[in-house]
């Protein structure tokens, strides 16, 4: 806490300085009246000419709005295995698309509306050798290490 009040006080001195001549002054005679207004109100002719918005609603920006999710992981990944996840790549594409699926616990899962996309990121290292340890892939199993890794898994 005492940090984040020398933080802010440091900062409020540095923004009260004007390089030119010390300390800013609220009452500057410099500053027009526009500037010294944080939401200055708009002219009648800015309304009229409809400029009085800011200028990011003059651009043409997309304006179509996507749902979806940009990070899922399925079992294929060694940590989402490790934390129980038991839906594969084909089961989270079904349930993007609006699908019924039986979740990882059990119950029945099923939005009311599909997403617009999926992205399953699924990491790249070991992906899918927690289901094949599992499943008693035997070349897998024959690597020392791993074969500790799977006995203890198989324990819990």
């Amino acid at each position: 806490m005492k940090h984040l009040l020398l933080i802010s006080t440091c900062a409020f001195i540095l923004a009260s300085y004007d390089n030119s001549d010390g300390p800013a002054k609220l009452d500057d005679t410099n500053a027009t009246a526009e500037s010294s207004r944080a939401n200055p109100e708009p002219t009648a002719q800015e309304i009229a000419d409809g400029t009085h918005y800011s200028p990011a609603t003059a651009s043409s920006h997309p304006t179509r709005v996507y749902w979806g999710d940009t990070h899922l992981h399925t079992n294929l990944s060694q940590d989402a295995f490790t934390f129980g996840v038991t839906l594969g790549p084909e089961d989270a594409y079904k349930f993007a698309k609006g699908e019924a699926v039986t979740a990882t616990h059990g119950e029945i899962a099923q939005l009311e509306r599909p997403l617009d996309f999926l992205v399953v990121a699924d990491h790249a290292e070991g992906l899918g050798a927690m289901q094949a340890l599992m499943d008693g892939n035997e070349t897998l199993i024959k690597i020392g290490e791993i074969a500790k890794m799977a006995r203890r898994i198989v324990s819990q």
